[in-house]
């Protein structure tokens, strides 16, 4: 082959793979649009009212082209709680990164989960209730993360036991199991029981949030 052709050649896959790239690009933001869109429908109707009609007309694209990137409800809703949850996984990076001790890191986690609460309430929401309402396959999806957030309450609570500054009586698992249903369940009790709050002046969410953290800092603290 004559070089003018090999340059040729040279220029035409180049071009090729600069097409492929801008179409990923698009695609890839198109998915955001349509995660965007979603988020605000959830914010303004909530999980159970929304359609996937809904989200086409909110995203400004044909229901057909909703479909091309989301098979069904389940899966789009599977698609922005993973988006949730890495939110949600940085957030507990951030907090162990400004601590040196163990149970500190536990405890700087836990109360970054109640500001992810706060700061992302549809997130929140969505991440609270999603295996309990949708399919199995979608939950699958999400099962990675959770693991890795898991994993990192597993791998810090042991590093306490042995540094000293967690009891070594406990199981680092049930532990970590036990530490995240707790401030679920609180959370879940601020969420549904405004009323508690509004008959009692000077309380507030978050001064319950304040004691459950004191509490836990003393019960998972080494004597």
């Amino acid at each position: 082959m004559e070089l003018p052709s090999l340059l040729n050649l040279y220029r035409i896959t180049l071009d090729d793979m600069s097409v492929q790239d801008r179409r990923q690009r698009e695609k890839e933001a198109r998915k955001q649009l349509i995660l965007d869109a979603t988020e605000r429908l959830i914010k303004s109707k909530g999980t159970d009212a929304m359609t996937m009609t809904d989200v086409a007309q909110e995203a400004e694209l044909a229901k057909g082209t909703l479909y091309l990137y989301f098979k069904n409800k389940d899966q789009l809703l599977a698609a922005l709680s993973l988006r949730g949850l890495n939110i949600l996984l940085d957030l507990f990076h951030e907090a162990a990164s400004t601590q040196t001790n163990s149970k500190e890191k536990i405890v700087s986690m836990i109360r970054a989960n109640y500001d992810y609460f706060k700061r992302y309430p549809a997130y929140y929401e969505l991440n609270a209730s999603f295996e309990s309402k949708f399919s199995a396959v979608a939950v699958k999806e999400l099962q990675p993360i959770s693991d890795k957030i898991y994993q990192i309450f597993n791998t810090i609570i042991l590093d306490g036991i042995k540094e000293g500054s967690i009891r070594e009586t406990v199981n680092p698992i049930n532990l970590s199991h036990i530490l995240w249903s707790m401030t679920v369940g609180v959370i879940q009790f601020i969420r549904m029981r405004q009323m508690v709050f509004d008959e009692a002046p000077g309380n507030s969410p978050d001064d319950m949030f304040d004691q459950f953290m004191m509490l836990l800092d003393n019960g998972i603290g080494k004597k």
